[in-house]
């Protein structure tokens, strides 16, 4: 039997420079996606390579749509923030049979870029989405740092392996 592992998440907190954000309805979390260079006809190759830099992140973007709740004005606040999402997740591991919770968080610094103000429906709540441009990027899960992307500080550190210090130490 395989060992299946499944995460639900049960429930979750939205802290928007250490104040609790209500009603948060979705998280869209950023994309990690890498520049790449093409390299066409290489000699002795059958095709095109597209080389991804494991260095470097392209932009990275952040959303957060609400029903404009406690603190959700805070959101559209210019300049720049700190937002960390933490959730409660349900984990069951088919193999074992046994189920438990395990604690994520989501750390990010964030530039407010941009606010949807949203769709005026008669019955429904007046909704927003606030986007942000993302400078560093952290993923703690039960307490171990799973990803670290701190693009002021050219750090790139995933499953506790860095991915930046063997360029920086090029450049001692």
């Amino acid at each position: 039997m395989p060992n299946m592992i499944y995460n639900n998440v049960e429930d979750n907190r939205i802290l928007f420079d250490g104040k609790i954000v209500e009603d948060v309805t979705s998280i869209s979390l950023p994309t990690e996606e890498h520049p790449t260079t093409n390299f066409d006809n290489v000699s002795g190759t059958t095709g095109n390579i597209e080389m991804p830099n494991q260095y470097r992140v392209n932009a990275m973007e952040l959303g957060i749509s609400h029903n404009n709740g406690k603190n959700c004005d805070l959101l559209s606040t210019p300049g720049k923030h700190t937002i960390e999402v933490r959730l409660a997740r349900q984990v069951f591991n088919v193999a074992k049979t046994n189920m438990g919770h395990e604690g994520v968080k989501f750390r990010f610094n964030v530039f407010h870029k941009s606010t949807e103000n949203g769709t005026i429906e008669n019955g429904n709540p007046l909704g927003s989405t606030d986007k942000f441009s993302v400078i560093r990027d952290e993923v703690i899960i039960n307490g171990k740092q799973k990803k670290l992307i701190d693009i002021a500080s050219g750090v790139m550190k995933i499953n506790g392996t860095s991915y930046s210090d063997d360029v920086q130490n090029l450049l001692k």
